[in-house]
């Protein structure tokens, strides 16, 4: 089969790719980016430095339009980037020092931004409309990573934009497939589209979790679009809309790609890794929308209609994080605390947590912390200590515990420095140093960062949506006796069981309280009185209550008459189709929602 094919040869690279990009160390987790030696020569005047000088610098994208020259002197490459650009951006050094400058381009001298080492970052903000930056060290060579924090995502309005979380979600009756995620370049609504225009329970519409329609594919405008990663990990897809063929581009920060597509490809789509809802940063050149001309959206002709959820409506199982096996193997993180960012895109419970081994050694706990400002907070649920195997390890949490939607760090804590797994340098990521123990309540608010992420997922239960069934009590059968009935027909709430006499109540329907006491007469009581509550159809609508299960006690009209009452029927609800596949295994999706996303 043709996907399968392709599943494989993804593989086969990925593997490739992870090998040549990513050590074994966590230390190395980090993008792969190291400053340059850069030569400023005199070209003009005042050059007040001398001739020629040299300087260890970060040369900068050339899509960013960093500038050369100043004082005189032209660099060798473009160190100084311009403010429009530089802003939001945050510099993390991983190895040596260096110092971010920021003034303008003719001013005598620029002023000290930070100057950071090792495990420092810094967020460049505050910057004037013409001044630009540049990162330099008069010392060796130096590491460092950019992440974007930038809020932007309308590349229309600013460069470098950043992805949004993205659910693929089915746009067909009866689909019983959970959402692709990822995350997604979006365009505006005239000039992309919303969907795929693919076959079948491949056929996907693009959310934000809130509900929202993004619009990433783009048309053929798309044609010579410059894309230059900036962080995180991006992938371009060149392809015929509506199609299962394409061709994939990965990027590395600092990588460029120009969209070139061969007849019959018609579009193209800037994304991220599969499952990884963490937003990575690109920079555009050339990319200029145009109009498109869409066709009037079909109904399918099993779906009347078709109208989305305010958030991925699952029931069931869901998992967040990574349930692939990635490529590279990592090992020597021994009794430091290591989590990574993922996403919960609704309510659910935490059950379980995943984590995948390659060589056991020592012992292990898993847990998961809620966010704070974008670092770990405080502990939610953990693990018990348990001995890995080889393979995929699922140990419950101590306590299951509900977590509303929202951000979360899947952590890790290992014994042994021999423990070898499985990591790809993207996502978000924050660790330190912690003696194996229980994971403390509260995670470090000065944890060292990184770009990574492991093959690590939490399992939860999500709850089936609420329904208008009321919750029903049995019913027992009366047996009808001699007693005279009323003629009114009064109104009761099956709570109570009054006790009926033969005393003519009023000709109007009053509505009878069933904590009334009545007062026994001489009338001989009904022989055989129900002591269960009659629960005859209602015969009221219930809206269902914002919560799992309704709460409310339906007020039904009741007759009495000389005729057994009719057993309870409650209005029953179809139960939802389960969307995450049963199995005690995580879902087979090894890099397959990579075929079926596009």
């Amino acid at each position: 089969m043709i996907r399968r094919h392709l599943h494989f040869n993804r593989m086969f690279a990925l593997i490739l790719l992870s090998l040549l990009w990513y050590s074994t160390s966590i230390s190395y987790a980090q993008s792969p980016l190291t400053s340059q030696l850069v030569t400023l020569t005199c070209t003009g005047s005042p050059c007040d430095e001398g001739p020629s000088l040299s300087t260890q610098a970060i040369v900068w994208p050339a899509s960013l339009g960093p500038l050369t020259n100043r004082l005189g002197y032209t660099a060798s490459a473009g160190i100084y980037l311009p403010s429009n650009a530089a802003s939001g951006l945050t510099l993390s050094i991983t190895s040596g020092t260096a110092t971010v400058y920021a003034g303008l381009p003719d001013a005598e001298s620029h002023r000290i931004l930070a100057m950071l080492s090792s495990g420092q970052s810094h967020l460049i903000t505050g910057l004037g409309a013409d001044e630009v930056v540049s990162v330099q060290s008069s010392e060796n060579t130096f590491a460092y990573s950019l992440t974007t924090s930038t809020t932007c995502t309308d590349p229309t309005t600013c460069n470098p934009v950043s992805a949004i979380p993205a659910f693929w979600r089915c746009n067909i009756s009866g689909c019983t497939y959970p959402d692709w995620t990822g995350a997604v370049i979006t365009w505006p609504e005239w000039s992309a589209y919303e969907d795929n225009a693919r076959a079948g329970s491949q056929s996907r519409t693009v959310y934000t979790a809130q509900g929202e329609k993004l619009y990433p594919y783009m048309g053929s405008w798309a044609e010579g679009c410059q894309v230059t990663a900036v962080s995180g990990m991006v992938l371009i897809i060149e392809w015929q809309r509506g199609t299962d063929v394409w061709r994939n581009t990965w990027l590395q920060p600092g990588q460029t790609h120009t969209i070139s597509l061969t007849s019959p490809e018609d579009g193209a789509l800037i994304e991220g890794p599969d499952g990884v809802l963490t937003p990575f940063g690109v920079s555009l050149t050339n990319c200029s929308p145009q109009i498109i001309e869409k066709p009037p959206t079909p109904t399918p002709t099993n779906t009347p209609t078709h109208t989305p959820t305010p958030t991925p409506v699952i029931s069931g199982p869901l998992t967040i994080g990574e349930t692939n096996i990635l490529g590279a193997d990592d090992s020597g993180n021994g009794n430091v605390l290591i989590a990574q960012q993922v996403v919960l895109p609704q309510n659910a419970t935490l059950q379980s947590l995943s984590f995948y081994v390659t060589s056991a050694a020592g012992q292990l706990r898993l847990g998961i912390y809620d966010d704070a400002g974008g670092t770990p907070g405080a502990l939610r649920a953990q693990t018990a200590a348990f001995s890995p195997v080889m393979g995929w390890n699922t140990q419950n949490v101590e306590t299951p515990v509900l977590l509303p939607a929202g951000t979360y760090w899947l952590a890790y804590l290992a014994e042994s420095d021999d423990l070898h797994f499985r990591v790809e340098a993207s996502g978000s990521g924050r660790y330190y140093s912690y003696p194996f123990e229980a994971m403390p309540t509260t995670f470090s608010s000065s944890p060292s960062s990184g770009t990574f992420h492991f093959s690590f997922y939490a399992t939860l239960q999500v709850d089936p949506p609420s329904t208008s069934t009321p919750t029903s009590t049995p019913t027992a059968t009366n047996t009808p006796t001699n007693t005279p009935l009323p003629t009114d027909t009064p109104t009761n709430t099956p709570t109570a069981t009054p006790t009926s006499t033969t005393t003519p109540l009023p000709t109007d329907t009053p509505t009878s309280t069933p904590t009334a006491t009545h007062t026994p007469t001489n009338t001989p009581l009904p022989t055989d009185t129900p002591t269960s509550t009659p629960t005859a159809t209602p015969t009221s609508t219930t809206t269902p209550l914002p919560t799992d299960i309704p709460t409310s006690t339906p007020t039904a009209t009741h007759t009495p008459t000389n005729t057994p009452l009719p057993t309870d029927t409650p209005t029953s609800t179809p139960t939802k189709p389960t969307l995450v596949p049963d199995g005690t295994q995580p879902p087979v999706k090894i890099y397959l929602p990579i075929l079926l996303r596009r």
